[in-house]
């Protein structure tokens, strides 16, 4: 197994964004796989919460793993792991987990549960995403699914559909 730990560290020089310029690491990844090398690559995603630079990076890649920040208002550290590519099994095989840790007493424990998708699109929402169709790609379901459990959530006052963007529920002095 190879751990390259950051992938902006290790193609400097190269232009993130272009697809052309990935050309040139691609053959080497390639290559290790045919040798039965397993390697993980660590990257940062941009502002959209999505991998930065060139979708062509993506195309050779088995498991693509994003992990989000879900900690709450009590200071309880916790992190949403969600598989955004998993090639060769169903969507549903790899469901969201939610990852809460404790570090106190000295000792690092956790707890891991599985986060339903109305958890899931709240948890986007409240981390600034508000439409349907950048939802849907991100928890790999349709708009249709997306809408569904909005409405459902809005209901339960847990999240407001404004148009056709989704926003956090109303607190005071929110308008």
């Amino acid at each position: 197994m190879l751990i390259l730990d950051n992938l902006s560290a290790l193609c400097r020089g190269l232009e993130e964004n272009s697809n052309d310029d990935w050309e040139f690491i691609l053959p080497w990844l390639l290559d290790l796989r045919r040798k039965r090398v397993t390697v993980i690559v660590v990257h940062h995603a941009g502002r959209n919460g999505q991998m930065r630079g060139g979708s062509k990076r993506e195309d050779a890649a088995h498991w693509i793993l994003s992990l989000r920040d879900d900690t709450n208002d009590d200071g309880q550290k916790a992190l949403i792991s969600i598989f955004t590519k998993c090639r060769n099994c169903a969507p549903k095989e790899t469901p969201p987990l939610c990852w809460t840790l404790d570090l106190s007493g000295g000792q690092l424990t956790y707890t891991c549960a599985v986060r339903t998708g109305i958890e899931h699109l709240i948890a986007l929402v409240t981390d600034g995403l508000d439409s349907a169709s950048d939802i849907a790609e991100i928890l790999n379901v349709s708009k249709g699914t997306v809408s569904k459990w909005a409405k459902k959530a809005q209901k339960d006052g847990k999240l407001r559909i404004c148009g056709r963007r989704y926003l956090p529920p109303e607190t005071e002095g929110t308008p």
